[in-house]
């Protein structure tokens, strides 16, 4: 009797139900949950989600660990008497056996099969086994008890790390960022478990491969690893493999696949050759590990980003805030592409908290120096850095300055390099002769035919390999813009004192509390708009100011909503309603240069609701008339409806409006006032914002206005 160790079967009887590949759940109109990932994605990047690789590996793997479910029995009740050899003598008269694995008390085991036709036979039937009745089951549906993870915690649910820093009362904003950390950083214990895992595989494989050594690297040894994270591991042999020569390494790592899934604590093993670096994915005793081979990158990366948080005390807690709010915020960033955008903004500051790269590589000796594919790896760990002294800001306001940095960043034209600490225009890559001498071999290995470095909507380069992208995969970066500019308000909002929550505020959205006077209630609607052609600076200035007429006109003239200067504004109350039955265009335009201005706040009365019936309004009117007549008529005719049924307004509302040019973006924020119920606040600034999409894109048409409305939120 033969058996094979084949590839992707699974030798352990620690078994997990299998997952449904029920690949799209509909939780929001806006929103799907893929249920092989397990996360939550816009529908807009669905079809780019199922396509990448990352859902298409785990995919495959749930698929491979059905059908080796089918494939698979478990039995018990043997005698004390039992082999693995007897077992498989018994079995192989229903079918080929490729794998068996037996408990070292000898209780339980596991038979696999080629296919699932044998399976069917051995369960028709009872089996005795010298003289004992065996108990058989599919394998699907083990009986046998998880195995105890050591320390195995994991991060703390939102109602539980709520509770732990709220309410703010009488904690400081430093104390309860310092219980944040300690809540959610991995445990010494865990530690403790990683270490034994380590030395487990690696003792393991030390049989076929003797001399071999298991290194773990990732956030683990940054220093930056949550509690129940996993554990990223690299594999060096005696003999060392050269990253070009990708079909050797491959081998090597489909032989030590074969070899771990014969370790008694190895499960779910899975090999991903088409990753940028090819990994074997395990689970060892409920810890998921991930083993890697010629990854010295992934180690000094690590190694870097440990020794920077020696740099300043500040610096570990900011960049666990950040990591977590990541996470929480379901972007498709990887760890390490978080942490090294956070250290940019750190490096770029005018009182720079971080030093560029370049200068812990300056005065180390020859021989200490490090390579890794022609590439400078080292760097000075007796490096010190008291620049950052000068800089007071406090933890949450460089987290805010994290946000406020990455919101109003225009990415398409520049490179982030934290080799250097400086944004640098993209030309200067094409160009190459125009790049600092820290670059030079960038310049170098591009010239002799090594890959440039892939320039996508968003690029930061890595500060050792510097042809690599870590942020190459990131879509859609102006939505995720959107998602910082809430953060960068919140945690003003915190510094400001003004969210009861504090620090929970911020990770959990639906939780903050904003402090206002009793009954305010606020809403805001972002229009984020994009040149279609290069403009420069002065005409994005004069392209808003003319936002700031039409919105004017828009408001007062075609919805008839009076405006009034808050008296804490201007001690004189200005109120006008503009008709352009009662004046001249030229003169509307003059009264509205004067009225709704930026960063003022504004009493708004408004006279009925303008939403309901406008959509099929609007089709029966002229199309052929400007944006703003064609909503006056259809306001006109709404208000001859509205005032039969009362002649009561709709609502007041407390308004102000908000310009960033970095970002092209603008914001009307609106307040519920007293006398005004949530309700309508909600209905109000809903219909507006359903509407406002199509009225801009309308408006920036007929006027050849050389930008467009990519979002209205």
């Amino acid at each position: 009797m033969e058996i094979d160790n084949i590839k992707d079967v699974q030798l352990s009887t620690n078994l997990k139900p299998v997952i449904p590949i029920t690949v799209e759940i509909k939780t929001s109109p806006q929103k799907i949950l893929c249920d092989v990932c397990q996360i939550v994605i816009h529908r807009d990047e669905w079809k780019m989600h199922t396509a990448g690789k990352k859902h298409s590996n785990k995919w495959y793997k749930v698929r491979m660990d059905q059908k080796m479910q089918r494939e698979g029995i478990l039995v018990s009740g043997f005698p004390p008497s039992v082999t693995p050899s007897s077992v498989a003598n018994y079995f192989q008269k229903f079918g080929r056996i490729i794998a068996i694995n037996m408990k070292e008390n000898k209780d339980e085991a596991l038979v696999q099969f080629i296919n699932e036709f044998p399976v069917q036979s051995v369960l028709e039937r009872p089996h005795y086994f010298d003289g004992c009745l065996l108990n058989v089951r599919p394998r699907n549906c083990s009986s046998t008890a998880s195995k105890e993870n050591v320390g195995n915690t994991t991060i703390p649910t939102p109602k539980l790390l709520d509770k732990i820093l709220a309410p703010l009362g009488n904690q400081k904003i430093e104390e309860q960022i310092n219980l944040f950390v300690s809540s959610i950083e991995i445990t010494k214990e865990e530690e403790n478990e990683r270490q034994r895992i380590s030395r487990s595989l690696e003792r393991f494989l030390s049989i076929s491969f003797p001399g071999c050594k298991l290194h773990p690297f990732g956030s683990l040894v940054a220093g930056l690893a949550f509690r129940g994270s996993d554990l990223d591991l690299h594999i060096t042999k005696f003999k060392k493999f050269s990253k070009m020569d990708k079909t050797k390494m491959l081998e090597f790592l489909r032989r030590t696949s074969q070899i771990l899934r014969t370790h008694p604590e190895v499960e779910d093993l899975f090999l991903v050759t088409g990753a940028r670096v090819p990994v074997i994915n395990l689970n060892f005793s409920g810890t998921t590990c991930d083993i890697t081979s010629h990854n010295r990158f992934g180690i000094q990366n690590s190694k870097l980003l440990r020794f920077l948080q020696t740099l300043d005390t500040r610096v570990k807690p900011y960049l666990y805030i950040i990591k977590y709010w990541i996470k929480k915020s379901e972007m498709s960033m990887s760890s390490y592409a978080t942490t090294l955008m956070a250290v940019f903004y750190l490096q770029q500051l005018s009182l720079p908290i971080l030093p560029p790269i370049e200068a812990l590589q300056q005065d180390i000796p020859e021989k200490e120096r490090q390579l890794c594919d022609n590439w400078n790896i080292g760097f000075n760990p007796s490096f010190s850095f008291g620049e950052s002294l000068n800089n007071p800001s406090s933890i949450l306001e460089l987290v805010r300055g994290f946000f406020a940095f990455y919101a109003e960043l225009q990415p398409g034209n520049v490179v982030l390099c934290p080799l250097t600490g400086v944004v640098m225009n993209r030309e200067q890559f094409a160009l190459g002769d125009q790049l600092p001498p820290c670059m030079k071999p960038y310049a170098i290995s591009v010239a002799a035919g090594m890959k440039e470095l892939k320039m996508d909507e968003f690029t930061i380069q890595d500060p050792f390999e510097l042809n690599f992208n870590p942020v190459s995969n990131v879509q859609n970066y102006p939505k995720i813009q959107q998602t910082f500019m809430k953060a960068q308000d919140t945690c003003r909002a915190i510094i400001d004192f003004k969210c009861e929550n504090g620090l929970a505020s911020l990770f959990f959205q639906n939780k903050t509390v904003i402090a206002k006077s009793p009954g305010q209630i606020c809403a805001s609607i972002c229009l984020k708009f994009q040149p279609t052609t290069k403009v420069s600076k002065e005409s994005l200035e004069s392209f808003l100011d003319q936002l700031k007429v039409f919105f004017d006109r828009l408001f007062c003239s075609s919805y008839f909503i009076t405006a009034v200067q808050a008296p804490s504004e201007s001690p004189r109350r200005k109120q006008r309603r503009v008709s352009l039955s009662q004046s001249s265009p030229k003169e509307n335009e003059k009264q509205s240069q004067t009225s709704l201005n930026w960063n003022q706040s504004f009493l708004l009365t408004v006279p009925f609701d303008l939403w309901t019936g406008r959509k099929e309004m609007a089709q029966v009117l002229n199309s052929e008339e400007s944006v703003l007549d064609a909503e006056r008529a259809a306001s006109s005719r709404i208000e001859i409806v509205n005032r039969e049924v009362t002649s009561e307004s709709f609502a007041s509302l407390s308004f102000s409006m908000i310009y960033r040019v970095k970002t092209s973006t603008v914001v009307l924020n609106f307040d519920k006032a007293a006398d005004t119920t949530p309700e309508r606040l909600r209905q109000f600034v809903k219909g507006l914002r359903y509407h406002l999409k199509s009225v801009m894109d309308r408006y920036l048409l007929e006027n050849q206005l050389p930008f467009s409305n990519i979002c209205c939120s």
